[in-house]
């Protein structure tokens, strides 16, 4: 049995969850944005995981066993494809961990770049280019155009 969408929707609650409680002091303005994505992210983490468990449980064959293989830690799962859900999910806290010490300008294209190369894209310089470019749009959207205030660099100030 396929467990991916059950550990996919795990990670979805999970990191909206450290969404919502890292943007805790922030004002209601610049919150706002994050916290509704957190909140749609731990719902559909939710559906993801919940509607997993229900295909195990329905399935004839584990329909007896599968609370008691939870239970005692015999999941049937290939763990080292689980495993594959653990990069995204560090490179997704270091990046909320050091978004305002760093600020968006030093993470973004890391972040862009990092991702691109786990989902197997390996044109080193064409990802460069796009994560460059692409947080170009993002800040000049988030700041001039929706007028929402990004976490400046503190060593370039922008």
């Amino acid at each position: 049995m396929d467990t991916r969408n059950l550990w996919l929707g795990v990670l979805g609650i999970f990191l909206g969850i450290i969404v919502i409680v890292w943007s805790a002091d922030l004002t209601w303005a610049p919150a706002f944005f994050p916290r509704v994505v957190s909140v749609v992210l731990i719902v559909l983490g939710a559906f993801a995981a919940g509607h997993q468990i229900f295909l195990i449980a329905s399935d004839a064959q584990q329909r007896s066993s599968v609370f008691h293989q939870i239970s005692t830690g015999n999941w049937r799962g290939n763990w080292k494809r689980e495993l594959l859900l653990l990069p995204p999910l560090v490179i997704a806290v270091v990046y909320v961990y050091f978004f305002r010490k760093l600020g968006f300008a030093w993470l973004t294209p890391p972040l862009i770049v990092a991702t691109a190369w786990f989902l197997g894209y390996r044109k080193l310089w064409v990802s460069v280019l796009v994560a460059l470019g692409f947080s170009i749009i993002l800040y000049i959207s988030f700041r001039y155009l929706l007028n929402v205030p990004i976490p400046r660099s503190p060593l370039l100030g922008i």
